[in-house]
């Protein structure tokens, strides 16, 4: 009866695993298992939230276009890492509410610099 809960549980659990650090220089995250990922901001090109079978994850990409960072939401110091990104000329608001609020799969760009990135459908 009450699965749902036990899985959003469970969801949360092991992504509070995964850290996110936002220092001067750069955004670093990594998870049990996982290798720490950097990313220096001024590299930062493009933020996009991707939606799909009940996770929402933060993707990050690069000067070349391609997905340097990648974390979910409600990963540790995620909190931090919304600030900073939200704080972004341009950063758009109105869509990371609306992937917030999503249930289908989706991937919702948030933040672009002045390059052309073709958002991934799905998380690979």
């Amino acid at each position: 009866m009450f699965g749902w809960l036990r899985k959003r549980k469970a969801r949360a659990a092991r992504d509070a695993h995964w850290q996110v650090v936002v220092t001067t220089d750069t955004i670093s995250v990594g998870a049990p298992g996982h290798d720490v990922v950097r990313l220096a901001k001024a590299e930062l090109s493009a933020v996009a939230i991707e939606i799909g079978d009940g996770d929402r994850w933060w993707l990050l990409f690069g000067a070349d276009g391609e997905r340097a960072l990648a974390f979910p939401h409600g990963a540790t110091g995620e909190v931090f890492a919304i600030d900073y990104l939200a704080a972004l000329g341009g950063f758009d608001q109105r869509a990371m509410t609306r992937a917030m609020r999503s249930r289908r799969r989706h991937v919702f760009p948030v933040w672009q610099r002045n390059t052309v990135i073709a958002f991934p459908s799905s998380r690979a």
